[in-house]
């Protein structure tokens, strides 16, 4: 029934354009598209725009540089670690925090117990083989980009997606 009063309203009003289906003739007498629309259709198109901006504001909040990086670290990998990384410290023991790891690197979070907590960087598996470099301290939120050129600069053939992952988490995630 809506679709033919639009019909015959449009043979009657030509100079309205048709590229434009959410135009509809008002009770009124007068081309308005708003006015046409019942209230209910009204709100339930102001709900919907909600909800999509609601939708694609979480997704983008949700999205991080640290996307795909491996950051799950169980018990028994803290056990193994903790040890080797002592040693590589020349201290009696570490406490394992974190770990970031992407293609085959590893950033692994220690605390010392001796001086404040250190990032230690791997190109291979810890266990194997000993850090290229160590961070620590704090950053401010505008120093991203000057920490991933540090992070790129310092440990050689990092994967920049890893830096990146860093530079973001120590200056606005470092929390988590």
């Amino acid at each position: 029934m809506s679709l033919m009063f639009f019909k015959i309203s449009l043979h009657r009003y030509k100079c309205y354009e048709l590229s434009n289906p959410a135009l509809k003739f008002a009770p009124s007498g007068r081309w308005d598209a708003p006015a046409a629309l019942p209230l209910a259709t009204r709100w339930a198109s102001m709900k919907l725009l909600a909800m999509c901006l609601l939708s694609f504001a979480s997704c983008a909040a949700s999205a991080s540089p640290c996307d795909g990086v491996d950051r799950s670290l169980t018990k028994n990998r803290k056990s193994q670690l903790a040890p080797v990384i002592a040693k590589q410290l020349n201290i009696e023991s570490t406490e394992i925090l974190q770990s970031y790891r992407y293609r085959g690197w590893y950033i692994i979070y220690v605390g010392t117990q001796v001086s404040d907590e250190a990032f230690l960087f791997f190109s291979g598996d810890p266990t194997q083989g000993k850090y290229l470099t160590t961070w620590g301290g704090g950053a401010a939120a505008s120093e991203e980009p000057e920490i991933k050129q540090w992070v790129l600069k310092n440990a050689k053939g990092i994967p920049s997606k890893l830096a990146g992952c860093f530079a973001w988490h120590v200056t606005k995630d470092r929390d988590q």
